[in-house]
């Protein structure tokens, strides 16, 4: 997968303290129509966990049962099969950057929107290391 805007919208990531705002601004951001808010589910990613990857399907497989017993993730409605068979496709190691722009990429569907807001709140304190995996990324960080 492309680390470029491989959606063919901008990704921007919702960063924030707690207690700042945060699910008050997404709620504005997602009433916007060129603007996609994501549901923040809780992925294991390699951008707070550095080392992170997923080395085989059995690996593949164990990951994406725990990624879907997350309440929030389920919000986001995307038939597990349909995600593993997409990343089974790409080429092992998976990174991280891999993982979220599939599931990005079968949450959109087939919308027209320019903009696709991430929140996490701990992806401040990494935006160095998703630069360099998404250097087309934008940051909003909400400190109240």
């Amino acid at each position: 997968m492309s680390t470029s805007q491989p959606l063919g919208v901008q990704i921007v990531f919702l960063t924030y303290l707690n207690r700042s705002g945060s699910t008050y601004l997404a709620g504005k951001l997602n009433s916007y129509d060129t603007v996609k808010m994501g549901i923040e589910a809780r992925f294991v990613d390699g951008w707070t966990r550095p080392g992170f990857s997923v080395n085989n399907p059995e690996e593949l497989s164990l990951y994406l049962d725990n990624l879907y017993q997350d309440d929030k993730f389920q919000a986001w409605d995307i038939p597990k099969k349909k995600l593993a068979t997409q990343l089974a496709a790409l080429e092992f190691p998976l990174r991280f950057t891999d993982i979220l722009q599939a599931a990005l990429l079968l949450y959109q569907g087939k919308s027209t929107h320019q903009f696709f807001i991430h929140k996490c709140g701990e992806y401040y304190r990494c935006v160095n290391e998703i630069r360099k995996e998404l250097p087309g990324a934008k940051f909003i960080f909400i400190n109240r």
